[in-house]
């Protein structure tokens, strides 16, 4: 099968290798590990009048300690105070020591330059990247054909899912279609990076669209998935929500979270600390929204990018009263106020033409709906009712030696 390489605005985050500041002062680390010990018995501690050549704070309490500031709450808000600033008797509950003050001092200005260095080379690394997908990947020739007409050759991915064992899952008491939309296609484009089918997890990227989004179980829908709010107390997401939590957070392999069958989110565990460290750090997470001011143009830029052999998640108004049932919608079809999302996997066009055309969706209603868990839905239903497209893909750290 051929590789497809794609070229889309990215975020991602990369592997953090401790300053190297640390591996030459051990002794340093120490004391300011020790430090830090004895700050813990000082957070929580209440204090009647702190005075400071600029200001007096009263009723205050203590809220950390470092080895040359002192951060406390008081009535006014929250303020960080230099402890070289305080009084003799102060400094001395707090251990101010001078020197290693300024240690602190200097390893915190050393952290932040360190940091800033990465970002800068983040940045380039960026540009680069955007450079070399826009000029050789699969969507990169696609976006170079944004805005014009796109030829009508029929492509078809079903074989290819089938081969990666990437069957058509079902969402079950989920209303989250938006995610099992986007997880299907993250997985193509990854098995097709790798070599081998990776699961990732559904349920993780669940509870990271609830927590980028403060979205609440039982707030009700309104994005993709929200069609099924009023038969479930959970919520279903939109397209660009469950991208951004993408972004933000990644996504692990199954195996690291696995998906608990036809739970609701309610009974979504958060996934443990190390997980959402490795979900961030081990893949490189990348999508782009297709453009389109006008509808017939975003269908036709939808059509350029499934010409590259690349799947798109869409979110549309599901057909009125169609249910579950019917696989093939229609021009015709009526829309109802329930938005549902798929992954569109390629189209056929009996008549050759554009507008014969019908595109091939995976749906999340497992292998029982329709053929093999796949339908059609006609260009001009899809064209009249569509609300959202995106790419999107995942790359693992390193694959360009960065």
């Amino acid at each position: 099968m051929t590789r497809v390489e794609i070229s889309i605005e990215r975020e991602w985050r990369t592997f953090r290798r401790p300053p190297t500041f640390w591996l030459r002062a051990p002794s340093l680390l120490l004391l300011l590990l020790g430090a830090a010990t004895a700050s813990r018995a000082q957070v929580g501690l209440p204090l009647e009048i702190v005075d400071t050549p600029t200001a007096q704070y009263r009723s205050v309490v203590v809220m950390a300690l470092t080895p040359s500031t002192v951060t406390i709450r008081h009535p006014g808000g929250i303020a960080q105070l230099p402890l070289a600033q305080l009084s003799p008797e102060l400094q001395e509950r707090f251990g101010y020591d001078p020197a290693k003050a300024q240690a602190h001092r200097s390893q915190m200005e050393l952290e932040l330059a360190t940091q800033a260095a990465a970002a800068q080379q983040r940045d380039l690394d960026e540009k680069e990247l955007r450079q070399r997908y826009r000029s050789t990947g699969a969507v990169g020739r696609a976006l170079a054909r944004l805005g014009t007409r796109p030829s009508i050759r029929p492509i078809d991915l079903r074989a290819d899912f089938m081969a990666l064992d990437i069957d058509a899952k079902n969402q079950g008491r989920q209303p989250s279609c938006a995610v099992f939309a986007i997880v299907g296609a993250l997985e193509y484009e990854n098995a097709r990076v790798v070599g081998r089918i990776e699961k990732f997890s559904e349920d993780y990227l669940i509870w990271a669209t609830r927590r980028a989004s403060g979205r609440q179980v039982g707030a009700g829908g309104g994005g993709s998935g929200g069609f099924y709010s009023a038969s479930y107390d959970d919520i279903g997401f939109s397209l660009e929500e469950v991208l951004v939590a993408l972004r933000a957070y990644g996504i692990p392999a199954a195996t690291e979270m696995p998906n608990v069958r036809n739970a609701r989110m309610s009974q979504i565990q958060e996934p443990e600390a190390s997980v959402v460290d490795s979900a961030r750090n081990h893949r490189r997470i990348f999508s782009e929204s297709i453009p389109g001011v006008q509808a017939s143009v975003r269908i036709d830029n939808i059509l350029h990018v499934l010409n590259e052999g690349v799947p798109v998640v869409v979110g549309f108004f599901w057909p009125h009263l169609r249910g579950r049932a019917e696989c093939n919608i229609r021009t015709g079809d009526g829309a109802s106020f329930g938005q549902h999302a798929v992954t569109l996997v390629g189209y056929i066009s009996d008549s050759g033409t554009r507008d014969g055309v019908r595109f091939i969706f995976r749906n999340s209603w497992g292998k029982q709906w329709g053929v093999d868990g796949y339908g059609t839905i006609e260009l001009g239903y899809l064209q009249r009712c569509l609300t959202s497209a995106a790419v999107v893909d995942v790359q693992p750290v390193g694959r360009w030696g960065n």
